[in-house]
């Protein structure tokens, strides 16, 4: 749910403030990827440096992997949608 709501909000950023349009639909994906990934490799960073136990790291680490699958997920999603973002993008300059 964590990395959902990250992915969900980097890309809602994105496209109302520097993404907009139909042209920032690939600069609004990768902020989304960006803001969704980032925060459990900084806690697993976090947790490795102060505390030395190794059991502190585990949900850190399985965090990470949630949302190293989640990421690639979205990509899939997306990459199989980017040929008619594309098309769209292209329709909308051509007017």
């Amino acid at each position: 749910m964590f990395h959902a709501l990250a992915f969900w909000i980097g890309r809602q950023l994105a496209a109302n403030t520097v993404a907009r349009g139909p042209a920032g639909v690939p600069l609004a994906r990768a902020i989304s990827l960006q803001t969704g990934m980032q925060s459990s490799l900084l806690a697993l960073l976090l947790a490795t440096r102060y505390f030395s136990d190794p059991l502190v790291r585990l949900p850190c680490g399985l965090s990470v992997v949630v949302m190293t699958l989640a990421g690639f997920g979205l990509v899939l999603l997306w990459g199989r949608n980017a040929d008619d973002a594309g098309e769209d993008i292209l329709q909308t300059e051509m007017q």
